[in-house]
């Protein structure tokens, strides 16, 4: 669902010999790949995706969006939301994530998160 690439360079901290990150291909994500908040932010959206499913209560996905906000960015939980709304919606402030979650059907955050995070 998320750019493998994406994963394979921000999350695992490896980058690909094989692949110049300074080509006119990849020069579009280079303010992403080296901004450390955004690091911090798709780390934690990989939490979210590992661990949302359909059967969750509301309740539940709270609890899961904000460990994901207070283990990948403790320092700026405020912050760590307004990253993904900016990512989703393109503004920095939006509905409460858990709620939107719930409402919108966790499969289709997940979707949404992969679709917005396909131009990494």
């Amino acid at each position: 669902m998320l750019n493998i690439l994406a994963v394979k360079f921000l999350l695992l901290d490896q980058s690909d010999p094989e692949i110049d990150y300074n080509s006119d291909e990849y020069s579009h994500t280079s303010e992403a790949f080296y901004n450390e908040e955004a690091i911090k932010t798709l780390r934690g959206i990989v939490y979210l995706v590992n661990n949302l499913n359909e059967e969750l209560t509301e309740n539940e996905v709270q609890t899961i969006v904000y460990d994901a906000a207070r283990e990948y960015n403790p320092a700026d939980i405020r912050g760590f939301f307004r990253r993904i709304y900016q990512l989703l919606f393109s503004t920095s402030d939006g509905p409460r994530m858990p709620t939107f979650i719930v409402i919108y059907g966790i499969n289709n955050f997940i979707k949404l998160l992969g679709k917005r995070t396909a131009s990494f």
